[in-house]
């Protein structure tokens, strides 16, 4: 069930040595943990987008992913062919309990690159 791997970012802001502030935009928390992303079909987009409504994608995993609001989550697709993609996203909102405690699910925004 989980066939790709994600690592979570979070943009932190500090102190120096120098009392200066320091911003990192995109401080890694964990890495390598599996997941499966679920994107919603283009169909789907299509159908709520005439109503003006948003939809987001969901990732799951196997425990509690500790991710909170405008964190950004890189996930690593692993295709058929063998070859990778990532994908960037921005965590909409918590983790929430699927199932007992055995899956956790998590809703996202894809960001899409530049065309």
């Amino acid at each position: 069930m989980f066939d790709s791997t994600a690592t979570l970012k979070r943009p932190t802001i500090g102190r120096d040595l120098a009392q200066g502030v320091t911003q990192d935009p995109f401080r890694t928390l964990w890495a390598g943990r599996w997941c499966s992303y679920q994107e919603k079909g283009p169909r789907v987009e299509t159908i709520y987008a005439q109503r003006n409504t948003q939809v987001h994608s969901t990732v799951y995993f196997a425990q509690d992913p500790l991710a909170e609001a405008n964190d950004r989550l890189e996930v690593t697709v692993f295709n058929q062919d063998g070859s990778t993609t990532l994908v960037l996203l921005n965590v909409v909102g918590e983790a929430q309990m699927v199932s007992r405690a055995v899956v956790w699910e998590l809703e996202v925004e894809r960001i899409r690159a530049p065309q």
